[in-house]
This record gives structure tokens, sequence and C-alpha cells, in this order.
């Protein structure tokens, strides 16, 4: 078992809490119920509930990505996690201090949790920005999902920021200090 640390940005851990899959069985129409229930028999994450089926607009570009991202992995990776049935984590506090300082607020919380990285997969979170054809996302996706990141010939600098999605259900350990 290896250590990592969650940001939780939203409020929703406290130590020794089991973060677990969802189900919804009472989407409307009963259409959308049964989709959302053959496409995560198992449930969704708090991220598969808030980017696929709660009610934020599609134009949201993150959703977009989201989106594009969770159809290429079940098309050419399927053995691969989810992303919306993961809990995002770092490898180390620097990284969790640093997403915290980029992309949430100095108070958030980071907790720390056990997971088997051989259960996890290791990804380079920037390949999901794009702002270039679909061709350039696509080639994202395949990079994302392979665990790579852009190679120096394309992009010399290109400062990766390796997430790790950690399959759920999974207990959020203590409050790092």
């Amino acid at each position: 078992m290896n250590t990592l640390y969650v940001v939780d940005r939203f409020n929703r851990y406290q130590e020794n809490h089991m973060v677990s899959l969802k189900t919804f069985s009472d989407l409307k129409p009963a259409e959308l119920s049964h989709l959302a229930m053959n496409l995560f028999p198992e449930g969704v994450s708090d991220q598969g509930n808030y980017y696929f089926l709660s009610n934020v607009p599609y134009i949201d570009p993150t959703i977009n990505i989201d989106w594009s991202f969770e159809f290429y992995r079940r098309a050419q990776h399927p053995g691969k996690p989810s992303r919306w049935q993961c809990l995002y984590a770092w490898q180390s506090l620097d990284e969790a201090l640093t997403f915290r300082n980029t992309h949430g607020s100095p108070g958030d919380p980071i907790y720390s949790l056990e997971a088997d990285l051989r259960k996890c997969h290791i990804a380079d979170m920037r390949l999901l920005d794009n702002a270039d054809s679909a061709l350039v996302h696509t080639y994202r996706a395949e990079l994302y999902w392979l665990g790579q990141t852009i190679p120096t010939h394309i992009i010399q600098d290109w400062p990766a920021q390796w997430e790790v999605l950690v399959p759920l259900p999974v207990t959020v350990g203590k409050q790092v200090p």
C-alpha cells in the first residue's frame, strides 16, 4: 500500500470516512435512469455525479473534456478505472499542496489515504486542458490513458502534473496539518 494525499476542495471528507460509489435510480425521465445504470451499474463518484449526472449545462468545457475522456477510455482503454468512479489523489504532500494552491483555496484540508497503486491509474492532469483541434484532444486523451505526457519534441518544457485515480471505495485517512 502507498500513502497518497487528497485535497478536499468541497469539504466532503473527514478522517476515517469511507468514500464510496453512489447509485441513482431516481433520475427523470426513467430512460435517463436506465442509461446511467447501464453505463455505471456500480455507481459513480462525486466527480461522476457532478460532471455526468447533474444538471450542469453541457456547454461547460470541463464537462465536454470529462465526457470525451471517459468515452475514449471506454473505447480504447476499458481496463483503466473511470475518472467518474475514482477519487483523485497525489503521490506527495508537495504535489497536493501545489494542486491546492492552483485549483483550490489555502484552507482546503488535505488528507492522507492508503491505496494499492497497481489498481490506480497515474496520469498527467494537464492533458485535460486543451484548446486545440479534436485530433490534438484525442492525442492528449491517448497519452492520458497510457500514463504518458507530451513528448519534449512537441512541447519542450511541458510541466506535467501527475494525478492518481484511486478506484472507490477508499477510506480517507488522517488530515495533514
